[in-house]
């Protein structure tokens, strides 16, 4: 599937709160050795595309002018308060030309630990690697069907072309584990004591006062 948005040039000058009240989001393209290209997004169609991508690594086809530029997503700021989208940043891809960028990392099948009642710890959700355009993909598919309570997957068991992709992380980095859930802490009810005790003791302490009282 290809993804893909129209983009239109930004006079610089223009008021971005008026151009937002618009349905206008200001943006830039820029890329290695070009200079930054200040445009206008319509709101609508960028908060689709931004929905339907897989990551941040999908390529866009950025409809600029007459010119269609290959594109990913590198950044996008929204308001604190209303969550709203006020500015995107594209990064121009160059043929031949070799890109960071993070993949995310999806797990496939059913982890044998998890059906013996282990619990999965995913800690490493994503990656970044070092590539060219043509062969960023949208995620990197690892397999737990055989992964039992007490194992990890590891960095270096990651099935991916070390020759095409530079991973930017060690070896023995965990991706995830399948451990043995913790067992449920029992708190001792302790039962009170019975309060009736102190109260038989004051009236003991009574009666000896009023006997007293009556032999003066």
């Amino acid at each position: 599937m290809e993804y893909e948005i129209d983009v239109k040039e930004r006079n610089t000058k223009e008021s971005v709160r008026s151009l937002r009240r618009e349905g206008k989001i200001p943006g830039v393209i820029y890329g290695h050795n070009e200079g930054t290209r200040h445009i206008l997004v319509d709101e609508v169609a960028l908060k689709k595309l931004i929905t339907n991508l897989h990551s941040e690594s999908t390529m866009i086809n950025v409809h600029y002018g007459k010119e269609i530029m290959e594109c990913v997503l590198k950044d996008v700021q929204r308001d604190i308060l209303t969550d709203r989208i006020i500015h995107i940043d594209f990064y121009h891809l160059h043929r031949g030309e070799k890109i960071t960028v993070a993949i995310p990392i999806v797990l496939e099948g059913d982890a044998k630990g998890i059906k013996e009642g282990g619990v999965l710890d995913f800690v490493t959700r994503e990656i970044e690697v070092e590539c060219l355009p043509k062969d960023i993909i949208n995620e990197i598919k690892v397999d737990v069907s055989n992964v039992d309570i007490g194992d990890t997957i590891h960095i270096s068991d990651i099935n991916i072309d070390r020759k095409k992709y530079r991973i930017f992380a060690e070896s023995s980095e965990p991706v995830l584990s399948i451990i043995m859930p913790r067992a449920p802490v029992v708190e001792e009810v302790v039962e009170e004591e019975e309060a009736a005790e102190p109260e038989l003791v004051g009236e003991e302490e009574k009666k000896e006062e009023e006997k007293s009282e009556k032999g003066a």
